[in-house]
């Protein structure tokens, strides 16, 4: 099930509109002015729908895409993530549900004018079901044999490598090569990715022109969001990077790569085909380019200027794109400084279970 099948759906039930009452992402739909589904609209990994108490717990147990409400009333309320593993019908058949749990708390009068029987929503196993994968196989090339001793050695190494890698607004204005910028795209596209759909979209930008327009859109969104979006706490938070809404360094930096999640991938007729998982899998990726960029001796700033919607527009990517992070990349300005801030010790990010 897409989007537009899960909106076209809700919409053919009796009395059902649509609104986006809490942000410009969360589409939610309601019967009579009281909400039974709602999604985000960006990425539409998961459906929220209510659910009758002891239903919801036995869905729970059952499948593990269903999980409580996000945001919502964990004991009326589930949270189905849209990974693949259930069937467009299964979903269809909560959908009704959700809609007959909300109508049925409707004033009677009211009530029997949407829905004169509660349908059948028990639907049979065969029916739901985690769906199989087909693929060929190869065979793993592992990495060489080494000794543990040379294993801890090599992570102790690999730490204390990325112990320097550090945010920076302060670039250079020194080129950097092409091939180089490629070659760490690569490497971010070896990330894993739910069901390998891989679906990130990297646009590596060097064009004075298209990073001019990126910067003075960003620092339009940026100028509102620090003089007014912003709350006190947020602000207080910044100043000890001593940040503003100017963004000089989306000029400088001589690239800036975006990276777009996709929701879902085209193929050659124009079916639309599913992507699971996108943020996570666009998250996994990025932090592997982070980690190829400092490996190649250059720097890099994770920039989240939002709303992002102006990089969709400036780079005219296709609708099933939506802006992740825009990472200037390039190598420090001479004296540049970063803010004396520590990292959390081991015993503050990590539970052992032995």
């Amino acid at each position: 099930m897409n989007i537009e099948d899960f909106r076209n759906f809700c919409l053919s039930l009796p009395a059902t509109h649509e609104e986006m009452p809490f942000d410009e992402q969360t589409l939610v739909f309601k019967v009579a002015g009281k909400m039974f589904a709602l999604t985000d609209i960006d990425s539409f990994e998961s459906i929220t729908l209510k659910c009758e108490p002891e239903k919801a717990q036995e869905l729970r147990a059952r499948y593990a895409s269903v999980m409580p409400g996000y945001h919502m009333h964990k004991k009326y309320w589930n949270t189905l993530r849209l990974d693949g593993s259930l069937q467009d019908e299964a979903l269809r058949h909560w959908i009704l549900h959700s809609y007959a749990q909300v109508v049925a708390g409707l004033p009677k009068k009211s009530g029997n004018r949407f829905l004169k029987a509660k349908p059948n929503l028990d639907v049979p196993e065969k029916k739901i079901r985690y769906m199989p994968i087909s693929s060929d196989f190869t065979a793993y090339q592992a990495a060489y044999e080494m000794s543990e001793e040379e294993r801890l050695q090599r992570a102790e190494t690999y730490l204390a490598h990325l112990q320097k890698r550090r945010s920076l607004r302060e670039f250079s204005d020194r080129p950097v090569a092409r091939q180089l910028i490629a070659h760490i795209i690569k490497a971010a596209g070896t990330a894993p990715s739910g069901a390998h759909k891989q679906p990130w979209t990297f646009c590596a930008v060097s064009n004075p022109e298209i990073k001019r327009q990126i910067r003075e859109a960003a620092e339009a969104e940026e100028y509102e969001n620090y003089h007014g979006r912003m709350s006190e706490s947020w602000l207080q938070d910044l100043q000890a990077f001593g940040t503003d809404w100017q963004k000089p360094f989306l000029e400088i930096a001589p690239w800036l790569i975006v990276v777009f999640r996709k929701i879902y991938d085209l193929d050659a007729e124009g079916q639309k085909h599913n992507n699971y998982y996108v943020s996570e899998s666009v998250g996994l990726a990025a932090g592997f380019l982070l980690t190829a960029i400092h490996e190649a001796g250059l720097v890099a700033l994770t920039h989240t200027p939002s709303p992002m919607n102006f990089l969709s527009k400036v780079l005219r990517r296709p609708a099933n794109e939506k802006p992740f992070l825009l990472i200037p990349v390039g190598f420090p300005a001479k004296d540049a400084q970063v803010p004396a801030l520590s990292r959390k010790p081991l015993d503050e990010i990590c539970v052992f279970f032995e």
